[in-house]
Protein backbone atom coordinates (compact mmCIF):
# COMPACT_ATOMS: atom_id res chain seq x y z
CA UNK A 1 0.00 0.00 0.00
CA UNK A 2 2.83 2.12 0.66
CA UNK A 3 4.59 1.57 -2.65
CA UNK A 4 1.35 2.66 -4.38
CA UNK A 5 1.24 5.65 -2.21
CA UNK A 6 5.06 6.86 -3.01
CA UNK A 7 4.24 6.22 -6.69
CA UNK A 8 0.91 8.29 -6.96
CA UNK A 9 3.04 11.23 -4.83
CA UNK A 10 5.85 10.85 -7.48
CA UNK A 11 3.80 11.25 -10.49
CA UNK A 12 2.28 13.86 -8.78
CA UNK A 13 5.67 15.55 -8.64
CA UNK A 14 6.44 14.88 -12.21
CA UNK A 15 3.55 16.53 -13.24
CA UNK A 16 4.62 19.52 -11.10
CA UNK A 17 8.24 19.26 -12.43
CA UNK A 18 6.88 19.42 -16.15
CA UNK A 19 4.17 22.07 -15.80
CA UNK A 20 6.23 24.57 -13.71
CA UNK A 21 9.33 24.92 -16.22
CA UNK A 22 6.94 24.86 -19.20
CA UNK A 23 4.90 27.55 -17.91
CA UNK A 24 8.45 29.24 -17.52
CA UNK A 25 9.42 28.50 -20.90
CA UNK A 26 12.25 26.08 -20.24
CA UNK A 27 13.01 22.75 -21.17
CA UNK A 28 12.26 19.44 -19.76
CA UNK A 29 14.33 16.70 -20.00
CA UNK A 30 13.76 12.86 -19.30
CA UNK A 31 16.05 9.99 -18.45
CA UNK A 32 15.73 6.60 -17.38
CA UNK A 33 18.04 5.00 -14.67
CA UNK A 34 19.83 1.79 -14.54
CA UNK A 35 16.75 0.64 -11.83
CA UNK A 36 14.24 1.35 -14.52
CA UNK A 37 13.22 4.82 -12.66
CA UNK A 38 12.29 7.87 -14.91
CA UNK A 39 13.58 10.96 -13.87
CA UNK A 40 12.55 14.58 -15.48
CA UNK A 41 14.91 17.51 -14.82
CA UNK A 42 16.23 20.62 -16.37
CA UNK A 43 19.47 19.45 -16.66
CA UNK A 44 20.46 17.76 -20.40
CA UNK A 45 23.26 15.44 -20.08
CA UNK A 46 23.84 11.36 -20.15
CA UNK A 47 21.12 9.86 -21.89
CA UNK A 48 18.62 12.24 -21.40
CA UNK A 49 15.67 13.21 -24.07
CA UNK A 50 14.11 16.66 -24.42
CA UNK A 51 10.27 16.38 -23.65
CA UNK A 52 8.07 18.46 -25.93
CA UNK A 53 5.54 20.24 -23.53
CA UNK A 54 2.47 21.41 -24.59
CA UNK A 55 0.51 24.36 -23.17
CA UNK A 56 -1.56 22.87 -20.47
CA UNK A 57 -4.99 22.72 -21.11
CA UNK A 58 -7.82 25.06 -19.56
CA UNK A 59 -11.08 25.27 -18.77
CA UNK A 60 -13.67 28.48 -18.43
CA UNK A 61 -16.60 27.82 -17.32
CA UNK A 62 -19.92 29.44 -19.01
CA UNK A 63 -21.18 32.13 -16.77
CA UNK A 64 -23.83 30.64 -14.59
CA UNK A 65 -28.06 31.32 -16.08
CA UNK A 66 -29.95 33.93 -13.76
CA UNK A 67 -31.56 32.64 -10.59
CA UNK A 68 -34.61 32.40 -10.47
CA UNK A 69 -36.94 33.63 -7.52
CA UNK A 70 -36.98 32.32 -4.51
CA UNK A 71 -40.81 30.19 -4.03
CA UNK A 72 -42.57 31.08 -0.63
CA UNK A 73 -40.35 29.85 2.33
CA UNK A 74 -43.21 27.37 3.75
CA UNK A 75 -43.77 30.24 7.02
CA UNK A 76 -44.77 32.83 4.52
CA UNK A 77 -47.95 30.33 3.22
CA UNK A 78 -51.24 31.91 4.71
CA UNK A 79 -53.47 29.19 6.79
CA UNK A 80 -57.12 29.12 7.22
CA UNK A 81 -58.10 26.36 9.25
CA UNK A 82 -61.93 25.62 10.26
CA UNK A 83 -62.16 24.82 13.76
CA UNK A 84 -64.98 23.59 16.03
CA UNK A 85 -66.18 21.72 19.07
CA UNK A 86 -67.68 18.23 17.82
CA UNK A 87 -68.79 17.57 21.82
CA UNK A 88 -69.65 18.37 24.10
CA UNK A 89 -72.69 20.02 22.51
CA UNK A 90 -74.10 23.57 23.27
CA UNK A 91 -75.61 23.95 26.81
CA UNK A 92 -75.14 20.13 27.15
CA UNK A 93 -75.19 19.26 31.11
CA UNK A 94 -73.60 16.23 31.81
CA UNK A 95 -75.09 13.80 34.77
CA UNK A 96 -73.98 13.47 38.21
CA UNK A 97 -70.58 11.33 37.69
CA UNK A 98 -66.69 11.69 38.31
CA UNK A 99 -66.74 14.57 36.05
CA UNK A 100 -64.38 13.18 33.21
CA UNK A 101 -65.95 15.14 30.24
CA UNK A 102 -65.06 13.63 26.27
CA UNK A 103 -63.87 16.64 23.87
CA UNK A 104 -63.77 16.16 20.33
CA UNK A 105 -62.78 18.76 17.92
CA UNK A 106 -62.75 19.02 14.07
CA UNK A 107 -59.85 20.51 12.24
CA UNK A 108 -59.95 21.29 8.30
CA UNK A 109 -57.59 20.91 7.19
CA UNK A 110 -55.14 19.21 9.32
CA UNK A 111 -52.54 21.22 11.32
CA UNK A 112 -49.75 21.86 9.51
CA UNK A 113 -46.71 20.15 11.95
CA UNK A 114 -44.49 21.23 9.36
CA UNK A 115 -45.25 24.88 9.52
CA UNK A 116 -44.84 24.47 13.33
CA UNK A 117 -48.48 24.68 13.99
CA UNK A 118 -50.02 23.10 16.96
CA UNK A 119 -53.52 22.82 18.32
CA UNK A 120 -54.48 23.90 21.57
CA UNK A 121 -57.89 23.45 24.10
CA UNK A 122 -58.51 26.33 25.92
CA UNK A 123 -60.53 25.09 29.48
CA UNK A 124 -62.62 27.73 31.02
CA UNK A 125 -60.17 30.59 29.34
CA UNK A 126 -56.60 28.42 30.35
CA UNK A 127 -54.65 27.06 27.11
CA UNK A 128 -53.74 23.20 27.40
CA UNK A 129 -51.77 21.34 24.57
CA UNK A 130 -53.59 19.53 22.21
CA UNK A 131 -52.15 16.33 20.86
CA UNK A 132 -55.06 14.55 18.21
CA UNK A 133 -58.50 15.67 18.18
CA UNK A 134 -60.35 14.03 21.42
CA UNK A 135 -59.22 14.66 24.61
CA UNK A 136 -60.78 13.73 28.14
CA UNK A 137 -61.22 16.20 30.46
CA UNK A 138 -60.85 14.51 34.15
CA UNK A 139 -62.47 15.79 37.28
CA UNK A 140 -64.07 18.63 36.09
CA UNK A 141 -65.81 20.60 39.47
CA UNK A 142 -69.55 21.07 39.20
CA UNK A 143 -71.18 24.15 37.43
CA UNK A 144 -70.57 25.65 33.82
CA UNK A 145 -67.30 25.50 31.79
CA UNK A 146 -66.34 26.78 28.10
CA UNK A 147 -64.38 24.78 25.91
CA UNK A 148 -62.73 25.97 22.70
CA UNK A 149 -59.88 24.78 20.34
CA UNK A 150 -57.14 27.35 18.45
CA UNK A 151 -54.03 27.04 15.93
CA UNK A 152 -51.41 28.50 17.35
CA UNK A 153 -48.02 29.03 15.02
CA UNK A 154 -44.34 28.32 16.33
CA UNK A 155 -43.82 32.16 17.66
CA UNK A 156 -47.28 31.59 19.72
CA UNK A 157 -49.37 33.42 17.65
CA UNK A 158 -53.21 32.66 17.50
CA UNK A 159 -53.81 32.00 13.55
CA UNK A 160 -57.50 30.82 14.16
CA UNK A 161 -60.47 29.69 16.87
CA UNK A 162 -63.52 28.03 17.57
CA UNK A 163 -66.29 29.52 19.02
CA UNK A 164 -66.48 28.42 22.68
CA UNK A 165 -69.05 25.89 23.82
CA UNK A 166 -70.48 26.01 27.13
CA UNK A 167 -71.58 23.08 28.96
CA UNK A 168 -72.42 22.03 32.53
CA UNK A 169 -71.43 18.92 35.07
CA UNK A 170 -74.03 17.97 38.03
CA UNK A 171 -71.92 16.50 40.80
CA UNK A 172 -73.43 15.42 44.40
CA UNK A 173 -72.91 17.37 47.00
CA UNK A 174 -73.84 17.08 50.79
CA UNK A 175 -75.86 20.28 50.26
CA UNK A 176 -77.96 19.34 47.71
CA UNK A 177 -81.73 20.29 47.93
CA UNK A 178 -83.51 16.96 49.68
CA UNK A 179 -81.09 15.72 51.25
CA UNK A 180 -81.26 16.31 55.14
CA UNK A 181 -77.93 16.98 56.81
CA UNK A 182 -76.92 14.22 59.62
CA UNK A 183 -77.92 14.85 62.95
CA UNK A 184 -74.92 15.19 65.46
CA UNK A 185 -74.76 13.06 68.32
CA UNK A 186 -76.43 14.13 71.37
CA UNK A 187 -74.01 14.20 74.44
CA UNK A 188 -76.27 13.94 78.06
Amino acid sequence: MKMRNATYLVAILCAAAITLPAAAGERVYKRIGEDGVVEFTDVPGGNAEEVEISEPQTYRAPPLPAAEPQAAAPQDVAFTYTLAIVSPTSEQAFPPGPGDIPVTVKVDPPVEARLRHRLELVVDGKPRPLAGTRVTLKNMDRGAHTVSVRVVDGSGKVIGESAAVTFYVQRPSILSPGRAPKASPSTP
